[in-house]
């Protein structure tokens, strides 16, 4: 389907929307879905210019609008962010415009239209990894680095979680099963981990 603007908009999975623009492209970015909204966060322009760019999308119109951009330029955050408990958007780590990993990660207030960085820093640098949120609230982020680490929304600290089996793991994919636990598939040769919360 397209919007009044003439710009793609279709339904890629439940819940979740992809579209095209002309001249404004989020290859490898992610989106956050809240209730009402998806928001793209960086990805790429051109062959390797990781971008700050971010854009939102209304269901309920099905409009699309630009808003701040983050204070990084950031790339391969395909599972990587999430809302808060308090609505805000956490964007941890990501590819940089020199084609690095980094270990920084921001929060953005939707409410404010602002991006702030966080204070403490990712124990590794990390790309094309994933963060998944554990039953106390913390969020795990495992991926690229030789291990894993804790952030706890709460007091803003990053905290090491161990070695994981699958070093340098990138692009793979994940589940929560029905026991709670998750998986962590590929990325890494042939590795598969299982995380008990």
């Amino acid at each position: 389907m397209f919007n009044s603007s003439g710009h793609r908009v279709g339904v890629t999975g439940p819940g979740f929307y992809g579209r095209g623009l002309p001249g404004l492209v989020h290859w490898s970015g992610n989106g956050a879905a809240g209730a009402d909204i998806l928001l793209q966060i960086g990805g790429y322009h051109g062959p390797i210019h990781r971008v700050p760019w971010c854009e939102m999308y209304f269901a309920d119109n099905n409009s699309w609008i630009e808003v701040a951009d983050m204070n990084r330029p950031r790339g391969h955050l395909r599972f990587a962010c999430k809302i808060t408990k308090d609505d805000l958007v956490f964007v941890p780590a990501g590819w940089d415009d020199t084609n690095h990993p980094q270990n920084t990660a921001e929060l953005y207030d939707r409410t404010t239209d602002t991006w702030t960085l966080c204070a403490d820093t990712l124990t590794e640098m990390r790309g094309g990894h994933i963060t998944d949120e554990m039953p106390n609230g913390h969020y795990f982020i495992i991926g690229l680095g030789s291990g894993a680490e804790f952030y706890d929304h709460s007091t803003g600290l990053f905290t090491w979680a161990g070695l994981v089996y699958g070093p340098g793991r990138e692009q793979f994919n994940h589940t929560q099963l029905d026991d709670g636990s998750f998986m962590y598939v590929g990325g890494a040769g042939k590795v598969v981990e299982k995380l008990v919360p």
